[in-house]
């Protein structure tokens, strides 16, 4: 069901959980409002949810994160609340997961670290709190990891350096504190390392020169010391 770009308003209907076949909503970019749905949860055919774009309020229904059929959950650019649900084990089938831009607090799951199939996931511009789970380091098939504009504290997991498919991570305008690990040459695919405005202390690791496939590092606004790295070099 493709209702995608146009002008359609009003509720999303409960109605649309009796489609027992239904492998594909979307309904982004439009003007839906109001909440989700929770009989989306009863589709076990569903392999993409896209709800981006919209007018949508109140919290994330657990039953949705229990769908171990859905590959694609597009819930950015909403006004959702609330908490992240803890409920995210079953999707074990999720490649990628959207929440950015909404107004989602509390801190990040553990059980997020059991969706091993994650390619891509952006929670970024919300209002999340605490530390980043040291279960992060059980997605090792991640390749993009957007957490900016939030309130992120702690130090990152050392599990983090073993995704070694990352490509992008935006940690901006956190509180993320510590030291760039020397673990980061691991990651040898990394593309972009948008780390600026945080709290992050000591120099600059010369492991960055290790990653030849480099192209943006973005540590401003930090508390870094010391020179740059010779190694440096070695991205030109």
């Amino acid at each position: 069901l493709q209702l995608n770009d146009n002008y359609l308003e009003g509720t999303i209907p409960q109605e649309l959980g009796d489609l027992a076949l239904l492998s594909t909503l979307r309904l982004q970019n439009n003007f839906f409002e109001g909440v989700i749905p929770t009989t989306l949860g009863f589709l076990d055919k569903l392999s993409t949810i896209d709800l981006s774009r919209n007018k949508l309020s109140g919290e994330i229904p657990d039953l949705i994160t229990t769908m171990s059929s859905l590959r694609v959950l597009d819930l950015s650019l909403n006004a959702l609340t609330g908490t992240l649900p803890i409920t995210w084990g079953a999707m074990d089938n999720l490649e990628e997961l959207y929440v950015q831009h909404n107004k989602l607090s509390g801190t990040i799951p553990n059980s997020l670290g059991l969706c091993t199939s994650l390619l891509r996931l952006s929670l970024g511009n919300n209002d999340l709190t605490g530390s980043i789970p040291t279960s992060i380091g059980s997605l090792e098939r991640l390749v993009t990891l957007n957490l900016l504009n939030n309130d992120i504290s702690g130090t990152l997991p050392a599990g983090l350096y073993q995704c070694k498919q990352l490509q992008i991570i935006s940690f901006s305008n956190n509180d993320i504190t510590g030291s760039i690990d020397a673990a980061i040459g691991q990651l040898t695919q990394l593309r972009k390392l948008i780390i600026k405005s945080n709290k992050r202390e000591g120099t600059l690791p010369s492991q960055l020169g290790q990653i030849t496939t480099l192209k943006t590092i973005d540590v401003s606004n930090n508390k870094l010391t010391g020179g740059i790295p010779t190694t440096i070099n070695s991205l030109a």
